[in-house]
């Protein structure tokens, strides 16, 4: 039997199409207000964040870093330049594949395993836009293998900078000090601004200290840049201005005089001017090479001076800390008019004892020094003099009056790293070794052995005061600022000190016995007063570093060899220059120390004084 045909519901066939219809009609307008929502959040909500995006991709902003000012000695010699050379620079944002990038530049430029790894490190301190160092110091064959292959490295350029360099080199290391890579510390005290773009800061010496002033203002370049990121434009820049000049007190041609005595020796010689407080002069030896801290030099080198026994970082001048010897005599014997304690003339035996003690404290001299006062107690070191001087005061006293001179604690030089060194107290000693104070511990400071620390630039402080009888003042080592931009210069003004008011038969007797000590023909140190043209005063010392066994005292013993000191002034009516040695392990104050403290004087005093009174310190008021 034939089927019969379906018959077609149309009803319900339109019913199905209009519901498709409105279904098709309103995702179509959902989707057009969506986009219409989209489009009106892009184009009005958020233009101006993607306004910048988009102009971001066109433009980049590179610093252009100012050059640091230079650094001048007293006579306006340059000792801190700059000097132009070239690195490598990575925007890692910019760089599509950051590790390949780095494989292929170390293979093309035969970079080391150490300028990867340093600049990762920075990398992870930085921002992804930041430019971030790779290579310091381009050769010119480096240079010409980037140059063809630039191409290949989007992100990566190549770019001029200004290397520090040290015309003098080891003579005056510990007094500018280096520059180092900024570190996640110097971070944290640096405005990000004025650094944007800065890989080094100064980091000991002169150069922490001016940091400010060195360092100049920066300028932010504005580049036009292809899709690729290669420069098609630069923008008009101001130029970044550069930093201020430094003119510092010392005298090259006499630092240089004091840096080459000490060779081969470990130790510290400072001359300073007693009229303004400005050093002349600060060795510190052994030294370093300050081109070890440029940027792409070895780093073994730098290693190897942090493992080095002798210490040649550390600037003994402000650092090294010694007992001073017999050096602290003339400020001790000036504690007599102080507290009114004269102890008018006593004779000296050779032995001292303290009542009811059986030990002896011995002098120098075996057979004695015979009737002494002051000057003469001065002039031949007599230890038993000032034993007896040291008990009849008590410690208090003494750290009293030394405290007045400044020992114990830090002169305010204006260098980072200075040591207060160590004026004994007992609340001191019960604190430190949990043990009262002896009067035992008061006699040996009387003649600067026991606990007692100073640091040569103290000792120079306190002989400069003496030489100016009381007027004490400040080391320093600005002398001056220049402007690069209108060529003038700002005098830096002596800071002056608390005076120490005593009356003149005190320092007359002190300062008569110091210059006995070198133009008497029986003075400690007479050999270096010979011939002299102008008057001398000093004071040797000789300082035990370990207390041996009598009999194995005149053994060769290198590191337990006595430290020789001496301390002087010159010339004795008006004073110009204070001086003081210090040698490690050297033998006698007198023999060994003194010899270098005539030959900075003669140096000074005799080819370079007559300079400085007609150049620019010149300009500088004196103080008291």
């Amino acid at each position: 039997m034939a089927r019969r045909p379906a018959i077609r519901n149309e009803q319900q066939l339109r019913f199905l199409l209009d519901r498709r219809l409105w279904f098709t009609g309103g995702a179509a307008v959902l989707i057009g207000m969506l986009l219409l929502v989209r489009f009106s959040m892009l184009q009005i909500i958020h233009y101006d964040h993607y306004a910048l995006l988009s102009q971001n991709n066109r433009f980049r902003i590179r610093p252009v870093l100012p050059s640091r000012g230079l650094i001048l000695d007293r006579q306006g010699r340059v000792i801190a330049a700059n000097e132009p050379a070239f690195r490598l620079d990575i925007t890692p944002e910019n760089v599509p594949d950051l590790q390949k990038t780095l494989a292929d530049l170390q293979q093309l430029l035969g970079l080391s395993q150490e300028d990867v790894a340093l600049f990762r490190k920075t990398m992870r301190q930085s921002q992804p836009f930041d430019t971030i160092p790779l290579k310091h110091r381009l050769t010119e064959e480096q240079l010409a293998r980037f140059a063809v292959n630039q191409f290949r490295f989007p992100g990566v350029d190549v770019r001029a900078e200004l290397r520090r360099t040290y015309a003098a080199g080891q003579a005056t290391a510990h007094i500018l000090g280096y520059l180092g890579a900024i570190d996640q510390q110097d971070l944290s005290r640096l405005d990000r601004v004025r650094y944007g773009g800065a890989t080094q800061v100064g980091k000991t010496g002169i150069e922490k200290s001016y940091e400010d002033i060195l360092y100049g203002i920066p300028r932010y370049q504005r580049l036009e840049v292809n899709a690729s990121g290669r420069p098609i434009r630069q923008f008009p820049t101001p130029p970044p201005e550069r930093g201020h000049s430094i003119y510092l007190t010392i005298d090259l041609a006499l630092q240089e005089k004091a840096q080459g005595l000490l060779a081969d020796r470990r130790g510290a010689i400072v001359a300073l001017d007693v009229r303004d407080g400005g050093i002349l002069a600060m060795a510190s030896a052994p030294s370093f090479d300050p081109a070890i801290f440029s940027p792409g030099a070895l780093k073994e080198a730098y290693g190897g001076l942090q493992l080095d026994a002798e210490k040649p970082l550390v600037n003994r001048a402000i650092r090294g800390v010694y007992a001073p010897g017999s050096t602290i005599k003339p400020f001790l014997g000036l504690a007599e008019f102080y507290y009114n304690k004269p102890q008018g003339t006593i004779y000296c035996n050779g032995t001292f004892y303290l009542q009811g003690r059986k030990r002896p404290y011995r002098d120098w001299r075996p057979s004695g020094h015979g009737a002494v006062n002051l000057r003469r107690a001065i002039e031949q070191s007599c230890d038993v003099y000032f034993y007896n001087l040291a008990r009849s005061l008590g410690i208090e006293r003494v750290s009293s009056i030394l405290n007045l001179f400044g020992f114990g604690k830090p002169t305010g030089i204006d260098l980072p790293g200075e040591s207060a060194g160590l004026l004994p107290t007992p609340q001191w000693k019960r604190s430190r070794y949990h043990q009262p104070w002896y009067m035992g511990d008061t006699v040996v400071v009387g003649i600067g052995q026991g606990y007692m620390q100073v640091t040569p630039m103290q000792l120079v402080q306190a002989t400069a005061t003496l030489a100016r009888r009381g007027q004490a003042i400040r080391p320093h080592l600005l002398m001056a600022t220049g402007d690069p931009r209108t060529n003038s210069k700002t005098a830096s003004i002596p800071e002056p000190l608390p005076a120490i008011n005593l009356p003149d038969a005190a320092w007359d007797t002190v300062i008569g016995g110091m210059t006995d000590v070198i133009m008497s023909p029986s003075g400690t140190a007479h050999r270096i007063g010979i011939d002299a043209p102008y008057t001398l005063a000093g004071k040797s010392g000789t300082a035990q570093v370990i207390a041996l066994p009598k009999d194995k005292r005149h053994q060769s013993r290198t590191q337990f060899e006595d430290n020789a000191l001496f301390i002087s002034f010159a010339p004795v009516a008006a004073p110009r220059i204070a001086v003081v040695v210090v040698l490690e392990n050297a033998g006698g104050g007198s023999s060994m120390a003194a010899p270098l403290a005539r030959e900075i004087m003669d140096t000074y005093l005799l080819e370079i004084d007559h300079e400085r009174e007609t150049g620019p310190t010149s300009e500088r008021p004196e103080t008291g």
